[in-house]
């Protein structure tokens, strides 16, 4: 487990820059950021893939526990926590964002996304070697990350 690796020394928080907590249901992250945070290690919530009605209770949850990053799966979290967001937290965009042009990299950017991640799907522009996206292109541990340019 990685908070015992860190504690025997095999692993530090400068070898990993964030870990991001994912739990069923979005619930118990508590006690896992706590222990993380106490191991030097930055701390990141993903949201759930599906916004459902009455689930943005857990969306408030994530933002009172105040992680150093949010990686945002749908739109209604992202609307959500853009309207919400007051301690001016990291939202990340998830790949199942869908962003597969460079239009929607610049709208997902414009929602005050840090970083936005490449979709796995490839539209025809960039199969037929088209790639305005190498503007905002930067790798980031082997994934194809967006980033606004001026970071």
């Amino acid at each position: 487990d990685l908070i015992a690796a860190a504690q025997s020394g095999l692993l530090s928080s400068h070898q990993i820059d964030t870990v991001i907590l994912d739990f069923e249901f979005g619930r118990d992250y508590q006690s896992s950021l706590s222990e993380l945070r106490a191991s030097q290690f930055k701390v990141g919530i993903a949201t759930t893939r599906i916004l459902k009605p009455n689930e943005y209770r857990n969306l408030k949850m994530i933002l009172d526990l105040k992680p150093d990053s949010i990686l945002v799966r749908n739109l209604g979290a992202l609307h959500y926590l853009n309207q919400h967001n007051t301690n001016a937290i990291e939202l990340h965009g998830d790949f199942s964002l869908n962003v597969t042009n460079h239009l929607t990299a610049q709208y997902f950017l414009s929602f005050k996304l840090s970083a936005n991640y490449l979709s796995t799907r490839k539209n025809r522009s960039s199969q037929n070697g088209n790639h305005h996206l190498s503007t905002y292109a930067q790798f980031s541990h082997g994934t194809l990350c967006i980033r606004h340019l001026s970071q």
